[in-house]
């Protein structure tokens, strides 16, 4: 398997910086806590109150998370041990359980994106019962998603792949799409993220299987849309195609489909970033410095934050520190300076 799949699949080899630790650490005792308990929190009627505020907090966390420009880490991860509260307190009553679910998802999300990958699989696994015990369809193939999501972090690709077609044939009921055009947005979603775990594991013609699944989807959408907070339409398949790529080590294939990707300026932040990482991973990779440092810095426009708290960003900035090439020292050193990762390796 190439080099390049193990690193894209697991988050480890590169130590957070103790913006991210700290951070995590309240997280963490939040996920270590229970109702009734409060072993972590001086007030036992928090949970009460994270109960009642999750139904305003949750909508208001995910728009932070996905458009900010400015601060959506920090601001994110400030509102997560108020929101895990929140989602545990809400699991207990039922009409609650959607939005406790979109809590959830949120934490998961986050998580796998600092690097937390043991974290967000706790989470996901978390969110994927409660799910199950509501009985929806819907409910349960977006949480279904996410655990999908966090296999794939932990580099579980069979696994990933498997549970992701698994999810996607139970909402259908079937093989073929469904036909609310709703369900056929997470279903989408589920074949782009199986083909993506089939390409981790250099299973290139299941990968491009599920990827032509995945474009029916996308062309029955006919546009971008949302679902639960979960993306797919034809941006999405779009990356997912480049994405694959890179995962198969076809690395000039990558961005030979790169060329052909238009992401609207409006696309939300979260998923534009989230694009752009990998694909300067990639030109990393291929030796081309300038390109990947073009790339980081265009994601940098968007939100500096993503490269102080994103792992994927981080590997590939320690990755051209180390390599030293004088032909983008400043600009890579505007970059580490924006993580606050300023090293003397670039000089």
């Amino acid at each position: 398997m190439p080099d390049l799949l193990v690193t894209l699949s697991v988050s480890g080899g590169v130590s957070a910086p103790p913006v991210v630790n700290d951070a995590v650490s309240e997280v963490r005792r939040a996920l270590m806590d229970r109702p009734g308990m409060s072993a972590f929190t001086d007030d036992g009627g928090s949970w009460l109150d994270a109960a009642e505020r999750l139904r305003r907090d949750v909508p208001v966390a995910w728009k932070v998370w996905l458009t900010a420009p400015r601060e959506r880490f920090s601001r994110t991860i400030a509102r997560m041990p108020g929101l895990i509260r929140g989602a545990m307190a809400s699991s207990q009553v039922e009409e609650a359980h959607a939005t406790a679910l979109d809590g959830w998802h949120l934490v998961r999300s986050v998580l796998s994106r600092v690097g937390e990958a043991e974290l967000a699989w706790l989470v996901a696994d978390r969110s994927m019962g409660l799910a199950e015990s509501t009985g929806d369809r819907a409910l349960i193939a977006a949480s279904a998603w996410h655990l999908a999501g966090s296999y794939l972090r932990r580099g579980h690709n069979w696994e990933s792949q498997r549970f992701a077609v698994a999810a996607a044939r139970r909402l259908a009921q079937g093989s073929g799409p469904p036909e609310d055009r709703a369900l056929v947005v997470l279903w989408g979603a589920l074949h782009a993220l199986a083909a993506e775990a089939c390409a981790a594991a250099a299973e290139a013609r299941v990968a491009a299987e599920l990827l032509a699944t995945a474009r029916t989807a996308a062309e029955r959408i006919g546009g971008d849309a949302w679902q639960m907070f979960i993306p797919f339409g034809v941006t999405e398949y779009s990356i997912a195609r480049v994405h694959v790529a890179i995962r198969l080590g076809g690395l000039s294939e990558a961005l030979r489909l790169a060329a052909d990707v238009d992401i609207a300026d409006d696309y939300p932040v979260e998923r534009q970033v989230r694009y752009y990482f990998p694909l300067a991973h990639a030109h990393f990779r291929r030796g081309d410095d300038v390109a990947a440092v073009f790339t980081l810095t265009k994601a940098a426009a968007l939100s500096e934050e993503d490269l102080r708290y994103d792992w994927m960003a981080r590997r590939c900035l320690d990755g051209l520190s180390r390599r030293g090439n004088r032909s983008v020292r400043r600009e890579l050193n505007m970059l580490l300076q924006l993580a606050d990762r300023v090293s003397g390796n670039v000089s």
